[in-house]
């Protein structure tokens, strides 16, 4: 890793620094000693430090063993602010959740949630809301739970409520009314609730490729309760509301709803609608009450044709095949022009949007029907055993015990209640044994591992120093250099020069010159480009239309150098196979082909534009790819460029040759990096820029 400053430094007088301890959003964070030897953290800040110091400021004189301890802030000769702040040398929450990919067992669950609600249920007493609570800010110092980076806190009055302008915090864990600009304590029961989430399931309730789109879902879609035991949907449910105004407002709240679903004491919660599949029955009799109601909603789980990761298909590719399927059709009756494409493309529009309205409201229907159909209207006597079952039933962990019947007339309710708690407390006990077993098991195998909560791929946002950028860039350009020489070499040897006939006319190895330039060409412009471009949030259709566009200019490049380079002195021109028929000639009123059959400038730019935009070129050279070298890639390069030649004209033997060398050159001089280093070179990258 590379810091600002190295160990046994004394930028700030008083304290020496004995190491770095990571990076964050708002500086660097160094473990050092003060001169008489007291351990603290020191944050040097580098961005945001307005805010970073008016949360400090706001912070100083808070004092609770839940929460990380700042001492002071301090100015050094250069001007730089340095936080003070308590040293805790414990487990992060981040790392327990590796060592738990499919969730952490309940007790550990309410050992975290209970340290976490402690510490911001004393900051929202004195009027402080976090803003950025997430697992990298929660630590175990020994048996103690703190909250730290509590620099980004600020106070809370009904008057500012709705006068907070800037968007803070991490996407993953942020509410919706953030993304607003307005906010309370409630921001901080949502994060602590898709916290609570995450530790239970092993992944947070709304993920994706950009931090847009997190976003969208966190304002707009609902999360996928179903993942959750049964008996803690409803509290997770009120903790993840979208309206502040409906959420559980006050952190213990939070922690005691938690507590008496888990153990299912005595309260009655409503689970949210919104969460499953509306498939509960109508209210036919009107002497029923919201007690049946109730457990109608808890009795009929979410229906998995309802959810999000419905198996159906969507409406992008609905729309393909049916394009593919009338586009046939058209061409079993004749040659198909511009204008009946566009028709064509209009009807599989249309069609898609049609069979999706109807795709999703006949699976509601079936959802729906079928639970009628084989559970009927439950009965009231049932609902009344469904409530007692679900809302009022015994502990659920005493479920893995005795099941046997427990009779009324042998015990009270009070004895009953503590015969069951102490055998909770018995299996929690063996419960506890189990789970420090499985940690002392993954401590083994993750000794040397570098612990980093999901897998890095090319979608992984990453902060690469150009530096960095530059110096891959060179060295995958040289690779480049030899590879491509040696396939063309291997071309030119194994085919004896006959495959230039699909390049030019006449037995001069021309052609083969005009191969290795242009794919040199392209290799290069690919390489450029997903390098600049690596670790960076694009959506698809801005990074479609980017390489749309470095496309066209390699068209014309190579277009270039095959007019006013190589046919200044040959007499010889790039021709299309007698047996091609393509659909389009002409795009509008250029044409794509010249008099002498070569192809213009137009079909380059055509060619090569469709053949970038068609395939993910960044996936091709991006150094967290899933392997250094995949010959389906290569085999889907070459049967898009037959497909674009058979669409608009262009050498057919020479586009699938271009493919095939630009995508096996592109995955083969691309700097790659394997799974297991990819999270100590994403952190070197990021402390190197």
């Amino acid at each position: 890793m590379k810091f600002t400053f190295a160990p046994e430094s004394k930028p700030l007088e008083g304290f020496t620094i004995k190491r770095a301890i990571d990076r964050g959003g708002f500086g660097e964070v160094y473990y050092a000693l003060s001169d008489s030897g007291k351990e603290v953290a020191l944050k040097l800040l580098q961005q945001n430090m307005d805010i970073e110091l008016r949360g400090v400021t706001q912070c100083m004189n808070l004092k609770h063993p839940n929460l990380v301890t700042i001492f002071d802030v301090k100015t050094d000769q250069d001007g730089d602010h340095w936080v003070v702040m308590e040293y805790v040398s414990g487990q992060g929450l981040d790392k327990a959740l590796h060592q738990y990919p499919n969730g952490m067992p309940m007790e550990q669950v309410r050992y975290w949630l209970s340290g976490i609600s402690e510490g911001l249920a004393y900051l929202h007493g004195r009027g402080l809301v976090h803003r950025d609570l997430k697992p990298s800010n929660v630590f175990r110092d020994g048996e103690i739970i703190k909250v730290g980076d509590v620099g980004l806190s600020k106070f809370i009055t009904h008057s500012r409520r709705s006068a907070n302008t800037q968007s803070v915090g991490t996407v993953y864990y942020m509410a919706p009314e953030v993304a607003k600009g307005r906010y309370g304590k409630e921001v901080d029961v949502y994060a602590a609730g898709v916290l609570v989430y995450e530790m239970i399931t092993g992944v947070v309730p709304f993920d994706g490729e950009s931090t847009a789109e997190i976003l969208m879902k966190h304002l707009s879609e609902k999360p996928d309760l179903s993942r959750l035991p049964v008996h803690l949907r409803a509290v997770l449910g009120r903790a993840l509301e979208k309206d502040p105004q409906k959420r559980i407002s006050d952190i213990r709240e939070f922690k005691q709803q938690f507590e008496r679903a888990l153990f299912q004491r005595d309260t009655h919660t409503e689970i949210p609608e919104d969460s499953f599949e509306e498939t509960h029955f109508s209210n036919r009799q009107t002497g029923q009450n919201v007690d049946s109601d109730l457990a109608q909603t808890a009795y009929i789980q979410k229906s998995p044709e309802g959810s999000a990761s419905s198996t159906g298909l969507s409406g992008v590719t609905t729309f393909v095949f049916i394009f593919i399927g009338l586009f046939l059709i058209l061409c079993t009756i004749g040659r198909p022009g511009f204008l009946e494409l566009l028709i064509v493309g209009f009807l599989s529009a249309i069609l898609a949007g049609i069979f999706s309205v109807f795709s999703r409201s006949g699976r509601a229907l079936l959802a729906k029907g079928a639970t009628a159909v084989v559970n009927g209207p439950p009965p009231i006597s049932f609902i009344s055993k469904c409530k007692k079952a679900i809302v009022k039933g015994p502990p659920p962990l005493s479920d893995l015990l005795d099941k046997g019947q427990h009779s009324k007339g042998q015990s009270t309710t009070e004895e009953y209640r503590q015969q069951k708690l102490e055998e909770a407390r018995i299996f929690r006990e063996k419960q506890q044994k189990e789970v420090e077993a499985h940690q002392r098991y993954v401590r083994e195998q993750h000794r040397r591992k570098q612990c980093y909560p999901r897998r890095l791929t090319p979608k992984s946002r990453r902060s690469i120093s150009l530096r960095s950028r530059l110096y891959d860039l060179s060295i995958s350009m040289i690779k480049a250099v030899v590879c491509t020489l040696v396939i063309v070499a291997g071309i030119l040897f194994f085919t004896d020069g006959a495959i230039s006939k699909g390049f030019w006319t006449g037995s001069d190895l021309t052609p083969f010159a005009l191969l290795t330039f242009g794919s040199l060409i392209a290799t290069w412009s690919v390489l450029l480009v997903a390098k600049m471009t690596e670790g960076k949030s694009f959506d698809n259709s801005t990074r479609r239309l980017m390489w749309l566009g470095v496309g066209a200019v390699v068209g014309a490049m190579i277009y270039l150098l095959q007019v006013d380079i190589l046919m200044t002195t040959k007499n010889a021109s790039l021709v299309l196979h007698s047996d091609q028929n393509p659909i389009f000639n002409t795009v509008g009123p250029y044409s794509l082909v010249l008099l002498d059959r070569q192809p213009s400038l137009i079909g380059y730019v055509v060619f090569f534009s469709m053949l970038f935009c068609f395939r993910r070129w960044w996936w091709h050279a991006d150094s967290f790819r899933p392997k250094k070298f995949r010959v389906s890639s290569v085999l889907l390069t070459v049967f898009a460029a037959y497909v674009i030649t058979a669409i608009w004209a262009f050498p057919m033997t020479a586009a699938l040759c271009w493919a095939a060398i630009i995508s096996s050159v592109v995955q083969l001089s691309a700097t790659w990096i394997p799974d297991e280093e990819r999270v100590a070179a994403l952190k070197g990258e990021s402390n190197g820029c």
